[in-house]
C-alpha cells in the first residue's frame, strides 16, 4: 500500500513540477524540485533524476549557453532582479546538485570496480 501511494504521489508531483516549469514559476519548481529530489535519492537511490530536477529548475534562470556572460551560467540581471527567496533557491539547488553529482560518481564507480 505505501509503494502505491509514493508511485502515486511521484506521478502528482512529475505532473506539478512540469507544471511550474512550462509556467516558468521558477521558486516553486525548485521547492519541488528539492523535495522530489531528496526522495530521489535517498528513499530510491536515483541520483540521475533529482539531477534532471536540478537542472530543469534551474535552467529557468540560466542564460542561453552561447550567450552566457555572468556567474555560472546566470546573467547579472538574474543576481540583480531576483528575491532573497530566489537566491536561497539558486544555492539550495546548486548544494543539491553538487550532491547529486558526487552520488552518481560514486555509484558509476562502484559498478565499474
Amino acid at each position: 500500500e505505501n509503494q502505491k501511494d509514493d508511485f502515486v504521489d511521484y506521478m502528482f508531483n512529475t505532473k506539478l513540477f512540469n507544471h511550474w516549469i512550462c509556467s516558468h514559476h521558477f521558486s516553486k519548481a525548485a521547492s519541488l524540485a528539492l523535495e522530489v529530489g531528496r526522495h530521489f535519492e535517498d528513499r530510491l537511490g536515483l541520483p540521475a533524476q533529482s539531477i534532471r530536477l536540478y537542472n530543469d529548475s534551474l535552467d529557468l534562470l540560466r542564460e542561453d549557453k552561447e550567450n552566457a556572460t555572468g556567474i555560472g551560467g546566470f546573467s547579472d540581471r538574474v543576481f540583480e532582479e531576483v528575491d532573497v527567496s530566489d537566491l536561497e533557491y539558486i544555492i539550495r539547488l546548486q548544494v543539491a546538485l553538487g550532491k547529486a553529482l558526487g552520488m552518481a560518481q560514486r555509484m558509476t564507480e562502484s559498478v565499474t570496480a
